[in-house]
């Protein structure tokens, strides 16, 4: 092999060495990413390196007795050694891991593989430093399964290594040894309020309970002393009697600083902030004061103009307003299109604005009138004067132009009957196109134009109709329109 290519014709290279093979650059045979071989090339243009099937594996430096080479090849010997390929089936191993446990705990050793049917049997090494098989018994179990587990496990199982045999009728697979560690850790001393359990998870003794707490919220007369015989806090002391004859307003709290009863408490000042018709008298028994007296009604009857106001300083009633009053002509109204403002000149009054009856509002424009004589009623926001105009919008809509003929003849030219101004302003239109006989040939709206094909009458297919002369009825349909109904010809041409 060169560094670019191959010697022989009939031979691609997988992959191209820059430098070359030279003699004895070193092959590695690699297992799982392990070396477990290697040999050297020899100093020839063209050989074979077989690698003995009774090999010692692994062996990671170069031993001659482990291969076989010819060393004397051309490319007439391309594929005399090539034996059929032997899949490698061999599964891949999950291992078990060391465990550390503590005294009379449990745990598991667990072996696995990836494929295939195997059976299973767990050794240990025994005193002797011989591996023996695990059975089955108060401390094992699982022992020719994947899992072995480990019950109740003794100190004298301390540093046990395990391993599995991983076997079937084609191949036997050794797991690595894991190690059984056990910890040993003797009982605490223990107070009165202690106990002590043995955590198998951390292997260690978990003492609880905590002596009680000295009692908290004694009174400064109390005092507490721990007695370990009953274990247990003993509260001694008595408070002095509460004080009595206090006046409604006055509490006694007992001070655990001083060690004393204090009474606290002053009489509620007497409200202030009354309206000019109230008073207030302290009631004893009820240990609070008393806000008496009412306001004077509203005065009724007012016209529509006044309003009331309540006056503190003369604890009375004060009435307002005057009478309003405006003009309102056709020169208050600006219309364009179908919009109308109202432009009133008295500004200090706020208005009403109210259209052929409908809904009231305080903005004087309305847009989207309809053609047609129309009502205004102007108010004020109190509604005591009402006034009322007629006004008429007229709006020529009528702005449609209709072809004399169109070509639907695919030329991308004139495709359909397009009537301009039609279908953005009268949406709501019908359309009806007749043949010379009279007869309906073809029905559309906004949303169906015609391209020159029935989808009416015997003549309704998906073929163009004959070149001629057609007529069209069209109905806008749409009351602002002056002009409701358009008939004529049109010409059909290819």
């Amino acid at each position: 092999m060169g560094s670019s290519g191959s010697d022989c014709p009939s031979l691609s290279v997988d992959f191209n060495i820059p430098t070359g093979i030279n003699d004895n650059d070193e092959f590695e045979l690699l297992k799982n990413s392990v070396i477990i071989d290697n040999v050297h090339a020899p100093n020839e243009r063209g050989y074979s390196i077989i690698r003995n099937a009774d090999a010692t594996i692994p062996q990671t430096t170069y031993d001659s007795n482990d291969w076989s080479i010819s060393s004397q090849e051309d490319c007439s010997d391309l594929g005399v050694h090539t034996a059929d390929a032997i899949p490698d089936n061999t599964p891949n191993i999950t291992h078990p891991t060391s465990q550390s446990i503590c005294e009379n705990g449990s745990t598991t050793f667990t072996a696995s593989e990836d494929s295939g049917t195997f059976s299973y049997q767990w050794k240990t090494l025994n005193a002797s430093g011989n591996w023996v098989n695990v059975t089955n018994n108060t401390n094992y179990s699982g022992a020719t399964t994947g899992t072995l587990t480990l019950n109740n496990v003794p100190v004298s199982f301390d540093n046990n290594q395990y391993y599995c045999e991983i076997t079937s009728p084609s191949c036997t697979l050794i797991t690595n040894a894991a190690q059984l560690e056990i910890n040993v850790i003797n009982p605490p001393t223990l107070e009165c309020w202690q106990t002590a359990t043995f955590n198998s998870t951390t292997c260690d003794w978990i003492i609880t309970g905590t002596q009680d707490p000295i009692p908290t919220g004694l009174a400064c007369w109390e005092t507490a002393t721990f007695n370990t015989t009953t274990c247990a806090w003993e509260v001694t002391g008595t408070q002095d009697p509460i004080p009595t004859g206090l006046a409604c307003w006055e509490t006694t709290t007992f001070n655990n600083t001083t060690c004393a009863w204090e009474v606290t408490g002053t009489q509620a000042p007497m409200p202030t902030g009354l309206a000019c018709w109230e008073t207030t008298t302290f009631n004893n028994t009820t240990c609070a004061w008393e806000v008496t007296g009412t306001q004077d009604p509203m005065p009724t009857g007012l016209a529509c103009w006044e309003t009331t106001t309540f006056n503190n300083t003369t604890c009375s009633w004060v009435i307002t307003g005057i009478p309003i009053d405006f003009d309102l002509s056709l020169s208050n109204i600006t219309i364009v299109d179908n919009t109308i403002t109202v432009n009133m000149t008295d500004i200090s009054i706020n208005y009403i604005y109210i259209v052929d009856s409908g809904a009231s509002q305080e903005n004087p424009t309305f847009t989207d009138l309809a053609n047609g004589l129309h009502t205004l009623e102007v108010q004020d926001e109190n509604g005591c004067v009402s006034k009322s105009i007629s006004f008429e919008v007229l709006v020529n809509l009528d702005a449609i132009v209709i072809p004399n003929g169109f070509s639907p003849n695919g030329d991308g030219i004139n495709e359909w009957f397009n009537i301009q101004g039609l279908y953005d302003t009268y949406t709501n239109h019908s359309l009806e196109i007749y043949n010379r006989y009279g007869s309906l040939i073809f029905k559309g709206n906004n949303d169906n134009k015609w391209y020159g094909k029935a989808n009416k009458g015997l003549l309704s297919t998906d073929k163009t109709l004959p070149v001629g002369t057609y007529f069209y009825v069209l109905h806008l349909n749409d009351a602002n329109a002056s002009k409701q109904r358009y008939i004529g010809w049109v010409y059909l041409n290819k």
